[in-house]
């Protein structure tokens, strides 16, 4: 079966920001890689970055500067079968003039009518997260007659900002799930919650991992000459739960035993809390077993995973936790909070689950890891891990929905 598909992303990587909706990029890439008979298009048109602020003169000229150069150059091929379309336009705040929201769908529109030039005919449109991407999908729907399938990736779900004064969800987030030919969420958690806001039940398809990229490393290192490595990676922010795992190491390693010489924490990423969680650290006196690395690129991330022992995050919320399945790509257990997300992931053959800022359960957790590591089966962590998570597995489940819905004939 031939497919050309119309994605629309809410959140897409830019040269700015390598790391926000990343996931996405990285499915659109597998579908065009695994599925060399189908065309998928990207379409990018306001509804990532490109907003204005009348507070930074210096982002309004990066923007402009950038919206001539998208202007000049609108079709990019990422893969033989994958294309970027950038239509520039400017958003602002909603309170004035609709934030430009007539113009972001009059471009995304007019990327939708670009790729069926180019391609005849587009089949379906698949929208990530309810808004904006879902709304924009619903409103190109309505005018082509396209069916549309939407991705929920949101948490929490939904965004405080998205619920009315009764706790219900605005029209903006409820309409295109509502309205939807079909809609996924990433996890069993997330389409629970979900249903609890009487919207129609979701397929479950999680988000995927280059399995080619993230991969178990061909040699280990000798654990007589390095020390016990645990790996964080996150946003440095309250609710990643850096300041519980603080806490935690501290009363780990009170005592001086494991000392710095045989255990290491290495907490990688950026946020407005990594100078403050650098100061905490100090201030408890664990400050020489942890080192602070800062955002490096993709090939950097995964080599910190074949390097690391076992992998730590203790969320305070997750959707779904990309980073968990990359640890299990490299055949690495983990240790995940109940928040969410990591439930249907995490089980006793890769790895541990604990309460949401239960630091003396947090605690415990390091010591049985960091003394039974090696307890766990490295190949059936990654064995488990493509079954679930690997692109084959989550493309399969996606071609599912697909042939569902393209047969659809819509109605408005």
């Amino acid at each position: 079966m031939n497919l050309n598909i119309f994605v629309i992303p809410s959140w897409y990587p830019d040269a700015h920001n390598r790391v926000s909706g990343v996931f996405i990029r990285e499915q659109v890439l597998a579908i065009g890689e695994l599925r060399p008979h189908w065309r998928v298009a990207v379409s990018l048109g306001g509804q990532s970055a490109q907003s204005l602020s009348f507070r930074s003169p210096r982002h309004n000229y990066r923007i402009i500067k950038e919206y001539l150069q998208d202007s000049k150059n609108p079709v990019c091929e990422i893969s033989p079968n994958v294309m970027e379309l950038r239509k520039p336009v400017f958003r602002w705040t909603p309170r004035i003039a609709r934030g430009n929201w007539p113009g972001v769908i009059a471009a995304n529109l007019q990327n939708l009518q670009l790729t069926q030039e180019l391609w005849k005919e587009v089949h379906l449109i698949h929208a990530h997260v309810s808004y904006p991407a879902g709304k924009i999908a619903m409103e190109l729907s309505h005018q082509t007659q396209i069916p549309y399938v939407v991705t929920e990736h949101m948490g929490p779900f939904p965004f405080p900002v998205y619920l009315d004064s009764r706790g219900g969800l605005i029209p903006e987030v409820r309409e295109p799930l509502k309205k939807a030919h079909a809609s996924i969420a990433v996890s069993p958690f997330l389409a629970e919650k979900m249903k609890q806001f009487r919207l129609p039940d979701p397929v479950v398809v999680p988000n995927l991992v280059n399995e080619t990229l993230f991969k178990p490393p061909k040699t280990f290192p000798d654990k007589g000459e390095t020390p016990f490595r645990f790996l964080t990676v996150c946003a440095m922010v309250p609710e990643k739960g850096i300041y519980e795992l603080l806490e935690a190491i501290s009363i780990m390693v009170g005592k001086g035993s494991p000392d710095t010489q045989v255990v290491q924490f290495r907490l990688l990423g950026e946020g407005p809390e990594k100078h403050s969680a650098r100061h905490r650290a100090q201030s408890l006196g664990i400050s020489s077993y942890i080192k602070w690395l800062d955002s490096p690129s993709r090939e950097e991330v995964r080599r910190e995973f074949q390097q690391c022992d076992a992998f730590v995050l203790p969320s305070h919320y997750e959707t779904f936790g990309v980073v968990y399945a990359e640890a299990m790509a490299c055949g690495k257990p983990v240790i995940a909070t109940r928040c969410g997300g990591p439930e249907s992931m995490v089980n006793q053959q890769n790895g541990m689950l604990v309460e949401v800022k239960n630091v003396t359960q947090l605690s415990s957790a390091l010591k049985q890891m960091y003394e039974g590591a090696g307890n766990y089966d490295s190949q059936m962590i990654r064995r488990d891990f493509m079954e679930r998570f690997s692109r084959e597995a989550v493309v399969n489940s996606l071609e599912k929905v697909y042939n569902k819905v393209k047969v659809i004939k819509c109605n408005y």
